[in-house]
């Protein structure tokens, strides 16, 4: 599901939810051949960091938490990143969102690098939604542009967003393009 070959040193989880029947876990696992001290640092919505904690990962090992019993996840918490004392890139990671009654979502957690992510499909309508997340893991701000394509792949929207250092933007697609009607 997450090759090995894109696991990092340092992984993010830009989002999590528990409203509205929603309950999310975040998952780690050490992919490498060593035993890793991995550090769990929580931010605010400025991206400033608050609590953090350690855990150990045997080589192979997952960790998995529920952010209901996170303790690092305090009430101004947002986000969480993850990284090895070490420096290998040995972590890959998920997060899982459930809600008994809507349904289950896993959205595995890649440090690609690169200025482009791509979402191949955003279904919008009345029976579905989908939220966009991104989180800047850089040390400087950066200035954040999505963009909208039609089936053609002509562009029909474009939204700006200008995100601190370790900030994160989340929306429903929706909300960031309120005047494209979905297909």
């Amino acid at each position: 599901f997450i090759p090995t070959e894109n696991a990092a040193a340092e992984l993010f989880f830009p989002h999590y939810s528990r409203t509205a029947g929603w309950q999310t876990t975040f998952g780690i696992i050490n992919t490498g051949k060593h035993i890793e001290d991995v550090f769990l640092q929580s931010y605010d919505s400025d991206g400033y960091p608050l609590t953090s904690k350690s855990i150990e990962l045997a080589p192979g090992q997952k960790w998995e938490e529920s952010t209901s019993y996170l303790s690092i996840l305090t009430a101004d918490a947002i986000t969480m990143s993850a990284y090895t004392e070490s420096g290998r890139n040995c972590l890959t990671g998920y997060t899982e969102f459930l809600n008994p009654s809507t349904g289950r979502s896993l959205v595995p957690i890649t440090m690609e690098k690169g200025p482009t992510i791509i979402a191949p499909h955003i279904a919008s309508n009345d029976d579905w939604q989908t939220d966009i997340a991104v989180m800047n893991t850089g040390t400087e701000d950066s200035a954040t542009r999505f963009s909208a394509y039609n089936a053609e792949g002509e562009p029909i929207g474009l939204f700006e967003y200008q995100l601190k250092a370790k900030q994160r933007f989340v929306n429903s697609a929706s909300e960031i393009f309120p005047d494209i009607t979905p297909e």
